[in-house]
């Protein structure tokens, strides 16, 4: 299932979304976050990973990625609904085209209401 098709409403303790959420067009992410947010149960985890960076684009193997700064993903995760930052780190990582790339690993909790 695609996470723009997840429409459960408390139904999971956690969600693990490594290197996928990236390809998200920006416009789309805050809706995605929110239907994330509505299927965790109360104080459910949830862990992503995402590209650093300011500009959307292509890599040299033509895939898609969203390119977000750390201020951007703060922001956009706080449209989505309330959440409790447990850890958020960056790493370098190599691409599948082999250019180096800022990762920002991110692991929040929902809000317990």
């Amino acid at each position: 299932m695609r996470f723009d098709e997840l429409d459960a409403q408390e139904a999971y303790d956690g969600v693990w979304a490594s290197a996928c959420l990236l390809h998200v067009p920006r416009e789309e992410l805050s809706g995605i976050l929110r239907r994330i947010h509505r299927a965790l149960k109360p104080s459910g985890a949830f862990y992503a990973s995402y590209k650093l960076g300011e500009v959307d684009g292509r890599d040299s193997l033509g895939r898609y990625y969203s390119f977000a700064s750390p201020e951007w993903l703060e922001a956009t995760y706080a449209s989505a609904g309330p959440w409790i930052t447990l850890s958020s780190d960056t790493n370098v990582i190599q691409s599948f085209d082999e250019t180096p790339a800022n990762m920002l690993n991110l692991v929040v909790r929902k809000a317990a209401a």
